[in-house]
């Protein structure tokens, strides 16, 4: 009665295909956010810029972090004058800056696969 053709799940190769794409996605993406950063964030010695890193957990999440004993006060505190144009929450500015374009990459990027 039914004409049904059979098929193999390749559902592993589908989430791992999304996660592979995902984890580049979000690579290029935080690289991009830090630079931004790095831009914005306060200058004195330089120190604080320099320990500006990209890490990630897991396939699915990156992280951005400044790794200093004052990087946390100082982002945390934007009414702080900052000399030559830097500022505080430079880290959330450059995030909000460019969440749009993320968005928007990660949409191609998924309908690329399908």
């Amino acid at each position: 009665m039914f004409d049904v053709k059979l098929t193999t799940w390749r559902g592993g190769e589908v989430s791992a295909m999304f996660a592979n794409v995902t984890a580049n996605v979000l690579g290029d993406f935080a690289g991009k956010v830090l630079h931004e950063a790095n831009e914005m964030c306060p200058y004195d010695t330089g120190k604080l810029k320099s320990t500006g890193e990209v890490t990630f957990d897991g396939m699915d999440n990156a992280c951005i972090s400044y790794d200093t004993p004052y990087a946390a006060y100082l982002h945390e505190h934007p009414e702080l004058n900052f000399r030559n144009g830097k500022e505080g929450k430079w880290l959330e500015k450059a995030l909000h800056n460019n969440e749009k374009e993320l968005l928007q990459v990660m949409e191609n990027a998924y309908k690329g696969l399908l």
